[in-house]
């Protein structure tokens, strides 16, 4: 997770996406991150990626499988909404992140592919940095959170709102923060 949030930082200063043209840089997809496909509004892949080779195998559902989690990232679209197709769709970008709101937010959330003893948590990054997990035996295998289940606030769509840190999120669970 923190890597994701590194490489996110590092491709934002870079400015490697900026669809506006405003010279503030937006966050990336994992496909862009990874060089597995070109940068959204640059048509070049990214040189030298940010995150590795293994980032570049997101399904169609919008899920990377990788040491036993699976990963999700979000861009936020239009007023925010956010869902799995914004950015990471295998041929082009039908469905484009809002360029504005791109350049200040995105979030991750990783869950296991199998419960077990060394998977168990549900982990979540965002923009900020903060790591927060929650215990939730529905997050599994394809069955992971939506995009708003740790934020605070009324919809479960939206990743432009405060983070449910130590408190209770969007979908009923306690959130910690991980150090």
């Amino acid at each position: 997770m923190r890597n994701i949030c590194s490489a996110q930082t590092q491709f934002r200063a870079l400015a490697a996406a900026d669809v506006d043209g405003d010279g503030v840089g937006e966050f990336g997809a994992f496909q862009e991150l990874s060089s597995g496909k070109p940068v959204r509004g640059r048509g070049a892949l990214l040189d030298p990626s940010r995150l590795s080779r293994a980032f570049r195998d997101v399904e169609p559902s919008g899920i990377l499988r990788r040491s036993g989690f699976c990963y999700r990232l979000y861009l936020p679209a239009p007023e925010g909404v956010a869902t799995h197709e914004v950015g990471e769709q295998k041929t082009a970008f039908d469905l484009l992140p809002d360029a504005d709101l791109a350049e200040k937010f995105w979030c991750c959330y990783a869950w296991p592919i199998r419960r077990n003893r060394y998977a168990q948590r549900t982990f979540f990054i965002n923009q900020e940095g903060k790591i927060l997990a929650t215990d939730d035996t529905r997050y599994e295998g394809d069955s992971g959170p939506a995009v708003g289940a740790a934020y605070l606030g009324s919809c479960m769509d939206v990743l432009v709102g405060p983070i449910a840190e130590d408190a209770q999120g969007h979908d009923g669970n306690l959130w910690k923060r991980v150090n």
